[in-house]
This record gives C-alpha cells, sequence and structure tokens, in this order.
C-alpha cells in the first residue's frame, strides 16, 4: 500500500487508495478532483496528488454493429415512422443524439434532397428523404397547428419551440440491440472501410476533428485486416 505524501496513513484510508501505479487514468483522475474540493474547502491541508501524474485518458476504439443487429434493427423500422427517421438519420448519416433532437424543419431541403447540420450541408439519400417523408406526414396528421420548428416533436414538445429530450429520444429505441452512437459510430466505421481507412476523408465528410477521425480509421482499418484473414467463401457452381 502506497499512501500519498501529505496523509497520514488510516485503515480506512488504505481501503479507499489503492496503488497509484495500478490506477486507472479515470480513477487516479477522479481522485485528484476529489482532494482539489477537499483543499478548497479546507478539510484538507494539502493536496497529496498534486505531483501525481495520471497520464493520459485514452478514448475506446469503436467497434462495428454485428449483422444480426442490424438486420434486427431494419426490421424495427418497418412499422415506425419516428425509428425509421431516426435510424436513418444516425445510421445512414452518422448525426448524434442531439443533432438529430436538435434538427430543425429548415434543414431539409427534400425538394433539393439537401440536409444542413452542424454547419455542414450533404446530399440527402432517398431513403432518408423517404424516412423524413413518412414521418412528416405523420406530423402534420398529429400535429396540424405546431409552431415548433424541429423536425422530431412530441405530445409536450408539439405546444412549445424546444426540440424532444433525451429521455424520450432514448425511449423510442427501446428493445432494439444498439443505440444512435453505436449506429452512428458503424456508418463512420463502413465509410472509412470503403475508402482505404483514410482519416482526411472522415474527417471532411463527417465534420469530426483529426482525432476522432483517427480513432474511426483505426476501426476501420482493423475491420479491413479482419476480412482479409477471414474472407468470405466462395460461392458454389449455380444450379
Amino acid at each position: 500500500m502506497v499512501v500519498p505524501r501529505g496523509v497520514a496513513p488510516s485503515p480506512r484510508l488504505c481501503q479507499i487508495i489503492p496503488k497509484w501505479d495500478e490506477m486507472t487514468s479515470q480513477a487516479a483522475s477522479a481522485l485528484r478532483s476529489l482532494f482539489g474540493v477537499l483543499k478548497q474547502k479546507k478539510m484538507v491541508f494539502a493536496d497529496p496528488t498534486r505531483s501525481v501524474h495520471t497520464g493520459r485518458i485514452v478514448a475506446a476504439i469503436p467497434t462495428p454493429i454485428p449483422a444480426g443487429d442490424r438486420q434486427t434493427t431494419a426490421d424495427a423500422t418497418r412499422e415506425n415512422t419516428i425509428l425509421s427517421v431516426i435510424v436513418a438519420l444516425a445510421g445512414v448519416h452518422a448525426l448524434h443524439p442531439r443533432q438529430i433532437r436538435a434538427l430543425q424543419l429548415s434543414d431539409i431541403d427534400l425538394p433539393n434532397r439537401r440536409l444542413r447540420t452542424g454547419g455542414t450541408d450533404r446530399p440527402l439519400d432517398e431513403h432518408t428523404a423517404r424516412a423524413v417523408e413518412e414521418y412528416l406526414t405523420y406530423r402534420r396528421a398529429r400535429w396540424p397547428r405546431t409552431a415548433n420548428p424541429h423536425l422530431l416533436v412530441t405530445r409536450r414538445s408539439a405546444h412549445g419551440t424546444e426540440p424532444v429530450g433525451s429521455y424520450w429520444f432514448i425511449k423510442q429505441l427501446h428493445g432494439l440491440p444498439v443505440t444512435a452512437q453505436q449506429m452512428r459510430e458503424d456508418r463512420v466505421i463502413e465509410e472509412g472501410v470503403a475508402n482505404r481507412a483514410d482519416p482526411l476523408h472522415l474527417a471532411a465528410v463527417f465534420d469530426v476533428s483529426v482525432g476522432t477521425a483517427l480513432r474511426y480509421a483505426t476501426a476501420a482499418n482493423d475491420t479491413l485486416t479482419a476480412a482479409s484473414h477471414h474472407p468470405e467463401p466462395a460461392a458454389g457452381p449455380a444450379r
């Protein structure tokens, strides 16, 4: 047991603080924050973690969605217009859940098949356009007088101008094997696989930082490597 400098050892403290070299970066950072608050409140005389370097927190590499989960998600959208438009925006355009919730009617140009989000103007594919059109038909029939400028509305938000809440959004995906964030990640990886894991291409297409693009490029490269090690079996002779 290694007790940080400036803190008297005690049985209770020994239960709380493990060896620094065995701690994760997240745990060490959390402990540093804790002692920082305690020092500000003058509950301790010194911050024993001040000189401790916790290292860098490394973001996890995203992974593709299994084919079975992807099919299950696609099947669930067939009778659900709300889910259909959410899955299209996350799974085709790789929009973050908060971007989908914030999307406004003025951001979607159906006649010219354009989608504007985050300062980026991109083509709107036929699948997503059809999903949006079907949802708008439902929206107009359900809330014909709403003045809410957002694409997605609820029984509550239809009477105001605010976007839908995160709880409502998550609830729409209840029962699916994947989340909207996982759909988004899967789409970016798919684009990376199709473009030889080029991080600059991913950064330009999805308007993400270089660091984020590198993570997705790594995931795409891992997918390409796995595919090369396990090629699909050749088709048998036609009968």
